[in-house]
């Protein structure tokens, strides 16, 4: 269901949501040495259908530099709440973070890059099922995550985006878009500040769908 590759093009990452009895599992494979392989083991039969590798986005999570880490969708993890996790090119796990709604399909997208110009990857997650149950009558509006990665490569600082109609879903897919204003490009920055697009197919007139692109 999910797969991405590394910036320098040098290791790529395949969901495979199936494996044992739907628990879901990640590949990590060096392209340049077909031998060095890693992949996730099966994990406590209370992860069973959760989905992991629903959504998968590289990024540079844990200092080392080497910008080949990845984050991994898990939309059903958690008791259902839902559940993304971080891992480097090992698959050694670096970070968790879990959704706030069940059934909100926290984790059914996942997307990566500086939205904040402080040169760290930060993390952005979909959850296109959420609602606010506190307006009547709007269901599956969605939500969007940015978790913002610190100095010390924890993830605790996070903005939210809502979806505003009734079943727009907004927040299916997520995508960085570069910097599309070029704004906060410096020396010691050339790619300044990111931008990110985030789609909702049931949103928009007639419910066409709709695209929202955000700067940084």
């Amino acid at each position: 269901m999910g797969a991405a590759i590394a910036d320098d093009g040098n290791q790529v990452y395949v969901g495979a949501v199936g494996s044992w009895y739907w628990q879901g599992q990640v590949f990590s494979q060096k392209l340049l040495s077909l031998r060095d392989q890693h992949k996730t083991s099966e994990g406590s039969p209370s992860d069973d259908d959760s989905y992991l590798g629903y959504s998968v986005a590289t990024g540079e999570f844990n200092g080392d530099g080497d910008n080949a880490d990845v984050v991994v969708g898990m939309p059903r993890g958690a008791n259902l709440t839902g559940k993304v996790v971080l891992y480097n090119a090992n698959l050694t796990n670096l970070n968790n973070m879990t959704g706030d709604q069940i059934g909100a399909y926290f984790g059914y997208s996942v997307a990566s890059c500086d939205l904040n110009g402080d040169q760290l990857d930060d993390v952005i997650v979909g959850a296109p099922m959420w609602t606010n149950y506190e307006i009547m009558g709007k269901y599956e509006t969605g939500r969007v995550y940015v978790v913002y990665q610190d100095g010390n490569h924890s993830f605790k600082k996070f903005d939210t985006l809502d979806g505003k109609n009734n079943k727009a879903r907004f927040g299916l897919s997520i995508a960085c878009a570069g910097n599309i204003n070029l704004d906060g490009i410096t020396a010691s920055n050339p790619k300044g500040i990111q931008d990110l697009v985030v789609g909702a197919p049931y949103d928009g007139p007639d419910h066409q769908g709709a695209i929202y692109i955000y700067l940084g």
